[in-house]
Formats: structure tokens, sequence, C-alpha cells
């Protein structure tokens, strides 16, 4: 069991620590491609757009796609108020917010039902204070995926 761990294991490094001189690899920033199918616009960043498809879920802006696929997704959180977070195997992680994207809010449900049960889970409602708002968004997308992703450690 140990040996499947560490074999499929993630290691966080705190601060600008690598830890290749043990053999790991850094975790992805990016993905090669977005998916293929509705995209929905951001209400801050005409750059920024998330995309739902029958793949997956991307975030684009400009040239920078970060997409977790549902095949290899390893897990969703899930709040009240529509919030998602998807984490890949990877160790890629984005947040799909709907507050912050025109016409994303009727969409979570077609979302969810993409994502297999066992996968989701179901947390208390946030305080209205930690719901993204446009305006309180980070700007670019490596830093707006850091922020929005807490306990990632680089």
């Amino acid at each position: 069991m140990a040996a499947a761990a560490y074999a499929d294991g993630l290691l966080m490094a705190p601060g600008d620590h690598v830890a290749d001189w043990a053999g790991y690899a850094p975790e992805p920033e990016a993905s090669g491609r977005a998916v293929t199918g509705r995209s929905y616009a951001s209400r801050e960043r005409p750059t920024r757009s998330t995309i739902l498809g029958g793949e997956g879920v991307s975030i684009t802006d400009e040239d920078v796609a970060v997409t977790v696929r549902f095949a290899e997704c390893a897990m969703m959180l899930c709040w009240p108020d529509g919030g998602r977070q998807l984490f890949g195997n990877d160790g890629l992680a984005m947040r799909v917010e709907p507050t912050l994207y025109r016409d994303l809010p009727a969409a979570i449900p077609w979302l969810d039902a993409h994502v297999p049960p066992h996968l989701r889970v179901s947390l208390p409602a946030r305080d209205p204070q930690h719901i993204p708002r446009p305006g309180k968004a980070p700007g670019p997308l490596a830093t707006a995926l850091r922020s929005l992703a807490p306990g990632r450690g680089r």
C-alpha cells in the first residue's frame, strides 16, 4: 500500500522549495488544451472563460488553459451556493464560481450530473463574504487558480 501511495502521490513543498533532487516532478500549472463545449464569459476579464464540455471543464485566459477531465477527476467540492472546486489526478485544481461568469449558475446541475456521486463532497454554506464576487477576483489565471485553491503548495 505504501508503494502504491508513493507512486501515485503528490508531495507538497513549502514556498519556493522543490523536490526534484528526490525524483519528484513539479505539478503542472496549466493544461495542454481546453475542452470543447459551451463557453461562459467572465464578468470581469474579457479574455477569461469557463468551458463545460462532454470531456470535462476548462478555464481559459488568453493562451493559458487549465482543464480537469471528468475521467481524471479525483474530487469535486460542492457548496450550496453553486460554487464548485474540481481536483484532477494530475494535481491541477480549479474553481467554478457561478458568480464570476455569465449564465453559469444554470449550468451547475449539468456539471454535477457529469461528476460521479462518490467524487462529490458536499460542504456547508460559505459565509457570504467568502463567495467570490466580480471585482474581487485575482487577475492572471495562474494567480487566480493559486489563490482560489487553498492548500496547494509550491
